[in-house]
């Protein structure tokens, strides 16, 4: 009887571990509810949005009987989702085409069976835009690609070095950026790399700009000369040296002019450089330490951010208005062609904090941004009126209106932000 009974109990203990087991291995299907992991739902969701168009992908499942997953949507006035496709179980991404600007988009998504459909999703929502962002992160080693909102990564690129200014030629879809580190500028096709490196010529590209009809890069290298490069010629690389140039550190191109424009607070002047046929001609105003120049394309405007004041120049280089505004030391600049709006960036201390101004297009103070740190690239979203710009030490991306409120900011896996390009949807 105590043998039977020890036998009867091993047995009924091996019954209860199978069961067990079982009752896990059920638990194991990812969209079953009582899933301790997933709750049944669909899992790592991402999304980003690329002009009118967002793309949704997700964590692909494993169940024999899978159809495939539904897509539910509910936009900023909608009182609920709706389903709005279906998709095969082969699928893990799904874009929805023919977006609203401006307005919230918020998704979930299920899976489902013959019989069954999965609880639905935690909710994924974007702002889309007309417009995307590139940035380099420096010390990440990263170019990344942004939607509107500057918050969802669509892709990124790895560098070798420091990527530090960056470009886009919205004629030929090309990108350009610098490497501090490496001393090398590089350019993105639609299909290929290419890069320009002459240790003898590029040292130090801390600035870059682009003459998009010629598809001509113009380098900014703090070493002391200016370089083009231009893709189309055997020896690409061309240096441009003078006795005007030591140290400079901002260009900014007029392309309807085909002036290139200078700052070099090593010599304390503004260049303007006729693209043409390369002649130098220094302004004839007076400069403290020119920091950055920027050009506004429709009037030949040259602005300059002058350490303690902010200079307009006229398109022949001669000075015509002033901004005094409690500057400590105006560092960089950016022009709205379309508002005629200046925006600056103003060191305030040697600690890196700094803020953010707004001008019409007649010097008149708009706005002001506080709480900024060590901010290093400026561009401004024309199709917007926004300015963005990148926080580098406190490690963000910044969207802010033309009226001064911060619309997005990202500080996800950021590490330095330090340039910053827009590019435009042109259909």
């Amino acid at each position: 009887m105590i043998i039977q009974a020890k036998y009867s109990f091993l047995s009924l203990c091996l019954l209860s571990i199978i069961f067990i087991r079982c009752s896990d291995r059920e638990r194991l299907n990812p969209i079953d509810p009582q899933n301790p992991e997933t709750k049944g739902k669909i899992q790592s969701i991402s999304i980003y949005s690329e002009f009118n168009s967002i793309t949704l992908s997700w964590r692909p499942i494993a169940i024999d009987n899978l159809e495939g997953y539904k897509i539910y949507r509910k936009r900023e006035n909608d009182s609920a989702f709706i389903m709005i496709q279906s998709v095969e179980r082969k699928s893990r991404q799904y874009s929805d085409l023919g977006v609203t600007y401006f307005q919230r988009h918020t998704y979930r998504i299920s899976a489902y069976t013959a019989n069954y459909e999965s609880p639905l999703s935690d909710t994924v929502s974007i702002i889309p835009g007309p417009s995307v962002v590139w940035i380099t992160d420096a010390y990440n080693y990263r170019l990344i690609k942004l939607s509107y909102d500057c918050t969802h990564e669509i892709s990124s690129i790895s560098a070798n070095g420091y990527p530090w200014a960056i470009a886009w030629n919205q004629i030929n879809q090309s990108l350009w950026y610098t490497d501090l580190l490496l001393g090398h500028v590089y350019t993105y096709g639609m299909s290929n790399l290419q890069y320009y490196n002459s240790h003898s010529l590029i040292w130090d590209p801390v600035s870059i700009g682009l003459d998009e009809t010629r598809n001509v890069a113009w380098i900014a290298d703090a070493n002391g000369k200016i370089i083009q490069i231009r893709p189309d010629l055997p020896s690409p690389v061309q240096e441009i040296e003078s006795s005007f140039i030591e140290q400079p550190e901002s260009i900014a191109i007029d392309n309807r002019r085909h002036y290139c424009w200078i700052a070099d607070p090593g010599t304390r002047h503004v260049i303007k450089l006729i693209t043409t046929d390369l002649t130098l001609i220094p302004s004839s105003a007076t400069f403290q330490k020119p920091n950055a120049v920027a050009v506004n394309t429709t009037n030949g405007q040259c602005w300059v951010a002058d350490s303690s004041r902010v200079i307009a120049l006229s398109s022949r280089g001669d000075s015509i208005a002033v901004i005094y505004d409690s500057y400590n030391d105006a560092l960089n600049i950016a022009i709205n062609n379309v508002t005629g709006d200046i925006w600056v960036i103003d060191r305030l201390a040697a600690d890196g904090s700094a803020r953010l101004l707004r001008y019409d297009f007649a010097g008149n103070h708009q706005v002001e941004v506080s709480g900024l740190l060590k901010p290093t690239g400026i561009v401004v979203d024309e199709s917007t009126n926004d300015c963005l710009i990148t926080d580098s030490w406190n490690q963000r991306v910044l969207r802010i209106s033309q009226s001064g409120n911060i619309l997005f900011s990202n500080s996800k896996n950021l590490y330095f932000p330090a340039g910053i390009a827009i590019i435009y949807n042109d259909n």
